[in-house]
C-alpha cells in the first residue's frame, strides 16, 4: 500500500483523514490475517487508536520520546497487540524508527541463569547486526520475577537492565517498551530508583478486558 508522508517522524499524513481511514484498515487485515477471530474489545478502542496513531508518528497521541508501557490483567491480549504491532511495521514499514523485538522476561532471566549476564545479554541492548542501540519490548515484566524470584540476584539482574535501558533512552533516545500484568506502582521487583525512572521512560496505556485464554 502506498502511504504519504509528512516528514521523517509520521509513516503516514493525519491531516488525511482517508489515508488513516485507509491505514488502519490495513492494519486491521493484516491482524486479521495473522490471528483468526481478531477482535478488539470496545473499552480497548481508544487505547488501539492511541497506540495506533504512536506507532505511525503522530504527535498528537501519547509522547513519541517515550516508550510504552502496557498493562492489563493476565491473557487480555497486551502481548498480542504488541507483538502485531513489530510484526506490522516489520512489514509495512521495516525501515520506520518505531519498530522493536520482543523478549519475554523468563527468557531474559534463562539467558542470565545459563550465561550468567555474559556477551548474550548484550541482545537486550544492541542490535546483533551493528551494535547499535535499539528498542525493544520486554513482555509479562514483574510476573516471573513477583512470582518466584523477588528478593534474590535474579530480580537484580532486571533492575540493572532496566537502568542499562534507561542510560540507552538518556544517550540515544532509544525507547524500552514492556507489558506487564501489574500497574507501576504495584511492582515489587524493582528498585525505587528504576521505578522513579519508569515515568521518564513510559506512556502508561491501561489494556482492559478479562483472560481471553
Amino acid at each position: 500500500m502506498e502511504c504519504s508522508t509528512t516528514s521523517k517522524s509520521n509513516l503516514i499524513d493525519f491531516s488525511n483523514a482517508d489515508i488513516v481511514k485507509a491505514q488502519k484498515l490495513e492494519f486491521w487485515k493484516y491482524c486479521s490475517e495473522k490471528i483468526e477471530g481478531f477482535k478488539i474489545i470496545p473499552d480497548n478502542r481508544d487505547a488501539l487508536n492511541s497506540l495506533f496513531g504512536y506507532f505511525h508518528g503522530d504527535f498528537g497521541t501519547l509522547d513519541q520520546n517515550k516508550g510504552i508501557y502496557l498493562f492489563g490483567e493476565f491473557g487480555c491480549g497486551k502481548t498480542t497487540i504488541m507483538m502485531l504491532f513489530s510484526k506490522y511495521l516489520a512489514h509495512y514499514f521495516p525501515f520506520s524508527q518505531f519498530g522493536f523485538a520482543n523478549f519475554s522476561t523468563e527468557e531474559v532471566i534463562e539467558t542470565y541463569m545459563f550465561e550468567k549476564e555474559g556477551k548474550e545479554m548484550k541482545r537486550y541492548l544492541y542490535s546483533p547486526y551493528s551494535d547499535k542501540p535499539r528498542a525493544i519490548c520486554f513482555h509479562e515484566i514483574g510476573k516471573e520475577l513477583n512470582e518466584k524470584h523477588y528478593g534474590t540476584d535474579i530480580d537484580q539482574v532486571i533492575n540493572r537492565l532496566m537502568m542499562r535501558r534507561y542510560e540507552l533512552f538518556q544517550g540515544f533516545g532509544k525507547k524500552t517498551h514492556v507489558t506487564s500484568n501489574f500497574r507501576p506502582e504495584k511492582l515489587k521487583c524493582f528498585d525505587s530508583a528504576v521505578l522513579d525512572r519508569f515515568k521518564e521512560m513510559y506512556n502508561f496505556v491501561e489494556w482492559k478486558g478479562k483472560s481471553l485464554r
